[in-house]
C-alpha cells in the first residue's frame, strides 16, 4: 500500500489534478506485504542468526536524548535491484 500526502496553497480540486496527472501512471503490481515469521520463511533464513550474537551491551547515556538506531544484516541484495521485492 502506497499513500501519498500532499500540501498546498491551491484548490483541493486543483491538488486533486495535479496529482492524478504525475501519479495516475503508477501501477498497482498488488504484492504481497509480509510481516514477521512470514519474512523469515520465505527469504529461507532469520534476519540475524543466533551465531552472530556476539554478546549483551550496557551503555549508559551521557545526553538525555530520546532516540534510537537500528541496523540489521540482510543477505546481499545485488542480485535483486531490478526486481524491488
Amino acid at each position: 500500500q502506497m499513500t501519498l500526502c500532499v500540501l498546498g496553497k491551491e484548490s483541493l480540486d486543483e491538488l486533486q489534478e495535479y496529482v492524478v496527472r504525475k501519479f495516475s501512471a503508477i501501477k498497482n503490481k498488488e504484492v504481497e506485504i509480509l510481516h514477521g515469521d512470514e519474512l523469515n520463511e520465505n527469504v529461507g533464513c532469520e534476519p540475524i542468526p543466533h551465531s552472530s550474537w556476539t554478546g549483551q551491551v550496557f551503555y549508559s547515556p551521557s545526553k538525555d536524548l530520546s532516540r534510537v538506531c537500528f541496523q540489521f544484516k540482510l543477505p546481499w541484495q545485488t542480485k535483486n535491484w531490478r526486481t524491488k521485492p
